[in-house]
């Protein structure tokens, strides 16, 4: 073959292998994607979810944005759900009668249009009873960033433990521990089942929602990242909220599956005490719900922090149980945090808790 021919022959050949790729990365909203196994990982609960149920057969799909604008009232301000770093999330009713929630990425940000890839590119691969469903996405051709998610109708964790105006009713005792279990089941599937594993980094009670039958699913995933090769991810400034941040993000500037366990025991007490992470009225605490519940610990009087309106029902040997496994995740020292699966056990009474200190173990003296 003549050297000529033999180049014009190579090109060829790499110029069809990088298509190929292209195409590959560019068309995932035409492919098929990855179908949940119907003999996979079950909840006791999945079978009574009711109108919140998932077809195990049904892959996400494009929606185009017209579809979705007339779903929200032309995204109309009475039909928002709530609002976050990088957009809005709307209650949508489609044409067939389904109630969705659609999440609108804010327009002209280079930081959005990263986030709309990386939620899609993790919640599409991902299928567990405990985590919200992607149902499909729009990228429009006029910069619109939709994605599409599975309604749930009893709404957000933090609705139900804060009081307040916004309020919707106390959670019992079950309800909490069911969720708090439902939490970590979440997390032990994302940290450790999940291939690639994936880091959160932004677990707290509004990104927990709750279907019908009260069942826990984790939301939100615009943080998230894919962990293929580390355990840790690197960022420029700590991402997440007040009161679920680890105290490590702050001085390295990253993430780990260790910090997402800190945020998992920062809710965790929040559901057993009924007051937020991040609370004004603990301002001798600098305002932390985790140092305040670790100062009660100090004094041997950690079940005084106990919500209130469990006190009729409450089984304080369970809560007390919650709360020292909270405090067990929130240590400062991130390597002396447990993984989720002994979290697990550790709530279910099947695995012994350490004998913690009376101080923040970690914490500067």
């Amino acid at each position: 073959m003549a050297p000529p021919l033999v180049g014009f022959v190579v090109v060829l050949i790499l110029s069809a292998a990088i298509y190929r790729l292209y195409k590959k990365k560019t068309t995932k909203s035409d492919r098929d994607v990855q179908i949940p196994d119907p003999n996979g990982p079950k909840n006791d609960k999945v079978s009574e979810r009711g109108d919140d149920e998932i077809n195990p057969t049904r892959s996400p799909r494009v929606y185009s944005y017209e579809e979705l604008s007339r779903a929200t009232a032309g995204f109309s301000e009475d039909l928002i759900l709530g609002k976050g770093g990088f957009g809005r999330v709307y209650t949508g009713s489609l044409e067939d009668g389904e109630i969705v929630a659609v999440k609108r990425i804010y327009q002209n940000s280079e930081e959005g249009l990263r986030q709309y890839e990386s939620e899609i590119a993790i919640i599409d691969s991902l299928s567990h009873p405990n985590l919200v469903p992607l149902l499909g996405w729009c990228h429009d051709k006029n910069g619109e960033l939709l994605l599409v998610y599975k309604h749930m109708s009893n709404g957000s964790l933090d609705k139900y433990l804060f009081a307040g105006e916004a309020r919707i009713r106390a959670l019992s005792w079950n309800e909490r521990f069911s969720i708090v279990c439902d939490l970590a089941s979440a997390l032990l599937h994302l940290h450790e089942e999940s291939r690639p594993r994936v880091l959160h980094r932004d677990i707290k009670s509004s990104n927990i929602m709750l279907d019908c039958n009260f069942v826990a699913r984790v939301g939100d995933y615009s943080l998230a990242r894919l962990m293929e090769h580390d355990n840790t991810s690197r960022y420029t400034k700590p991402g997440g909220t007040i009161g679920y941040i680890a105290p490590e993000c702050f001085q390295t500037l990253r993430a780990s599956f260790e910090s997402d366990v800190f945020s998992f025991g920062a809710v965790a007490l929040e559901i057993a005490c009924g007051r937020p992470a991040f609370d004004r009225d603990l301002t001798f605490c600098n305002m932390s719900l985790v140092n305040w519940v670790w100062s009660l610990h100090k004094m041997g009087q950690i079940l005084d922090a106990a919500d209130k309106l469990l006190d009729k029902e409450r089984d304080g040997v369970q809560i007390e149980r919650l709360m020292l496994v909270g405090l067990w995740c929130s240590i400062h020292d991130y390597r002396q945090r447990p993984r989720m699966q002994l979290v697990l056990e550790a709530l279910k009474f099947e695995a012994e808790l350490p004998i913690l200190p009376c101080r923040i173990p970690g914490e500067p003296h």
